[in-house]
């Protein structure tokens, strides 16, 4: 799962201190447990938004996921002039 610089930052600090599989363990036993927050990048989804934005579905024809490709990027052109 990417990481984003927090979480990058603390799994080195814990690689440093306890090695390299070691500290990837304590890095997500950590986040599991609610210690570290904030670790996980958002995944994307097809369209470059984040999965849980994402109205692309798996099923759909590649015109129809290009339309909504070009819908997401159209309304995301649209939020950022607010």
């Amino acid at each position: 799962m990417p990481l984003t610089k927090k979480g990058e930052k603390i799994r080195s600090a814990l690689q440093a201190e306890y090695g390299k599989s070691k500290g990837k363990q304590i890095l997500y036993a950590g986040k599991n447990s609610g210690r570290f927050t904030g670790i996980d990048a958002a995944e994307k989804g097809p369209c470059g938004m984040p999965k849980d934005q994402c109205r692309c579905g798996i099923d759909e024809s590649p015109v129809r996921k290009r339309l909504h490709v070009a819908l997401d990027r159209v309304m995301n052109a649209l939020d950022s002039r607010k």
